[in-house]
């Protein structure tokens, strides 16, 4: 499978299993409300995701990651997982599963806008053919993304952090083979 095609499918797999998950949460939310689904949801996945980590014999690469890193993915979980999923559950019970994921489609537009109102950054023409999925632009674009050095505010160059991906991906392999 090449590499777009693959991404392609991820992408797609990924938009059927969050559709058939909120239609499978829907009457739980209806019954026990948005905040305790989310609360047991958030429970199950912090559970699976130490069980994957333990079974994968990936505790050291956790331990020797940088506090602040750590520190910066707690954060965004608890913001996007607390807030962010019990405002979603809570769409599901006002407005409906299909409602709210035609709303949830929009999120790379509201991205974008809060980005540039927020932070000033400026959306170029590549990177709107990228969120509305246009592949060969994601790819010509990525490629531009490694070619330049990395901004003053990032930790790492992209290619470091795709070298590290890589490294993890292959150390996973190895431990499923």
């Amino acid at each position: 499978m090449s590499g777009s095609l693959a991404g392609l499918t991820a992408c797609l797999s990924a938009a059927l299993l969050w559709a058939i998950a909120l239609s499978l949460f829907r009457r739980p939310i209806e019954k026990y409300g948005a905040p305790t689904i989310n609360l047991a949801k958030c429970l199950v996945a912090a559970f699976m995701q130490g069980l994957t980590v333990w079974a994968l014999g990936l505790g050291d690469t956790l331990r020797s990651a940088p506090a602040g890193g750590i520190a910066l993915l707690a954060a965004s979980g608890l913001v996007g997982l607390t807030l962010g999923d019990t405002a979603l559950f809570g769409a599901v019970t006002r407005i409906g599963v299909h409602r709210t994921l035609l709303l949830q489609t929009l999120s790379p537009l509201f991205a974008a806008i809060i980005a540039y109102l927020w932070l000033g950054e400026r959306t170029t023409l590549q990177q709107a053919a990228v969120g509305l999925g246009d592949d060969q632009a994601a790819e010509e674009w990525g490629r531009q993304a490694l070619e330049q050095q990395p901004a003053s505010h990032m930790v790492e160059s992209s290619q470091e952090q795709l070298e590290k991906l890589h490294s993890l991906l292959s150390r996973i392999n190895a431990k499923l083979a």
